[in-house]
């Protein structure tokens, strides 16, 4: 109800927009008779800097327009980037109507809302010379029904029932160019004199099928956040073995860091359970990336939509009440087949599909698992590969979540 009215409000404040007050230098009257063509929209995003929220609610508004008659490829990756005020890898009236509420809280307070200062960096982070290589890979299966995000054999506790190790394979395929969307395939972005931030983070998962992890090499194997298994069920005693290590390795060598609990969760109270051992386990830390609740499990498989979505809501809301940025891991089909939209909009959502050019999951999405058989520096063995489209430590830094 709530994403509803947000859209419904939206609307109308972007109508009120066009009819009455378009921003100076961008306004179309019929007596002139003029026509803003697409491509026209990137040299006025070019001039409109990154304080300028009404009138990029505008431009938002106007290039949602011409998506919605056809027109889809007009933008380039920058205007792309700076239209998209969510972070969600869409322009839309969301995002108009973002751009209002910041100019509105900007007026009204004479400051800026950590969300604003978020996007506001990620704008500067733009304008910053680098060079970018973007690597594609094709890798086999959508990861199965009942496997952890490592894709190792989920069977920790002696009670539960097994689950085949699926094997897959990576391959290197070319080298080429793409506009920065949800569908980029891995990009790494390097600087001679500074670290900048990037449309596209490349990063790991990992748990203690990957042993003792050397962090250095994998940093410099260009690696930039690890999303680190904290454990699995409901009790502290299946805390991943690995974990400290992981963390303390992890962020002494520099990268951003972020951990997930496997659920085997059958209720909402269980849920509600695991969320408290996986907050217990991870307190005194600070995270740069996500909290995440992997659901995946063949006992979540053979439940309905309606129970899912509520054991998501128990666990995610658990952890979002204790100041943690939360995000929801699971495979594509479970995602599209088991969880209430309304429930998926309310979280952050990273997507595991292997195998395609870009998720079948359509909706929002921040993290993509893209292979489980990746090879990087310092680890014996395949690791988990993932894109990260958001710029999490600016966003969640911002909000001071996750121990910040």
């Amino acid at each position: 109800m709530h994403s509803i009215c947000k859209r419904i409000i939206g609307m109308l404040a972007a109508a009120v927009l066009v009819v009455f007050s378009m921003p100076s230098g961008l306004a179309v009257t019929a007596k002139d008779r003029e026509i803003i063509e697409p491509a026209d929209i990137n040299a006025f995003v070019r001039e409109t800097t990154e304080t300028e929220f009404y009138a990029l609610a505008y431009l938002s508004l106007l290039t949602h327009s011409f998506f919605s008659i056809g027109f889809d490829s007009f933008l380039t990756e920058e205007s792309y980037m700076v239209l998209d005020a969510d972070f969600s890898q869409s322009v839309d009236i969301t995002d108009a109507f973002q751009f209002l509420t910041w100019d509105s809280y900007c007026r009204l307070t004479g400051s800026y809302p950590p969300e604003a200062e978020a996007y506001m960096a990620q704008r500067v982070s733009m304008t910053t010379p680098v060079v970018t290589t973007v690597t594609e890979i094709t890798v086999s299966t959508e990861n199965p029904v009942g496997t952890d995000v490592t894709g190792s054999d989920t069977t920790d506790d002696p009670a539960l029932s097994t689950t085949e190790e699926t094997t897959v394979t990576t391959t290197t395929i070319s080298t080429t160019t793409t506009r920065t969307t949800a569908t980029t395939k891995a990009a790494t972005t390097t600087s001679a004199t500074t670290t900048v931030k990037k449309a596209v983070y490349d990063g790991i998962d990992v748990s203690k099928y990957q042993l003792d992890v050397d962090w250095t090499k994998v940093k410099k194997n260009g690696k930039d956040f690890a999303i680190i298994r904290a454990g699995y069920g409901k009790y502290a005693s299946q805390e991943d073995p690995y974990f400290a290590q992981n963390m303390k390795n992890a962020k002494a060598a520099g990268l951003s860091c972020g951990a997930y609990w496997f659920s085997y969760a059958d209720s909402v109270a269980s849920a509600k359970q695991e969320a408290e051992v996986f907050a217990s386990v991870i307190e005194g830390y600070q995270f740069d990336y996500p909290l995440v609740f992997d659901i995946e499990a063949e006992v979540h498989a053979k439940m309905t939509k309606e129970q899912v979505s509520a054991i998501i809501e128990a666990f995610c809301d658990t952890m979002e009440s204790k100041g943690y940025f939360v995000t929801v891991y699971s495979y594509a089909s479970f995602l599209n087949s088991k969880v209430y939209d309304s429930v998926l909009e309310k979280y952050d959502v990273w997507v595991a599909h292997f195998n395609v050019d870009s998720p079948s999951y359509t909706k929002s999405y921040g993290m993509w698992q893209y292979s489980s058989t990746g090879s990087v520096s310092g680890i014996k063995g395949d690791v988990d590969m993932d894109y990260s489209y958001r710029n999490y430590p600016a966003i969640i830094k911002n909000a001071h979540l996750n121990g910040f």
